[in-house]
């Protein structure tokens, strides 16, 4: 189910944001992961480059776990911080 699936992506973006030490603002389920970020426009337009879609607001990097497969919530945790280091 869609609910299923989000929960499996979500987990793999947690799991892989703190072991790389990635903030992300509290989440408990739903179809974005937001992470905090002093310049979250820079950060959504460098992730765009490389074909990662993302959205920013005014304090964080908005990332849609609907429009990324398993896999992706994996690696993109790492991607990030290394662009905000």
């Amino acid at each position: 189910t869609v609910c299923s699936m989000l929960e499996q992506r979500s987990i793999a973006f947690l799991t892989a944001a703190k072991e790389v030490g990635l903030e992300t603002l509290p989440y408990e389920r739903g179809f974005f992961i937001c992470v905090p970020s002093n310049n979250p426009e820079k950060l959504m337009n460098e992730h765009h480059k490389d074909g990662v879609h993302a959205i920013c607001t005014h304090s964080a990097l908005r990332i849609a776990l609907c429009g990324i497969n398993k896999e992706e919530a994996a690696r993109l945790p790492k991607i990030i911080k290394s662009r905000i280091d």
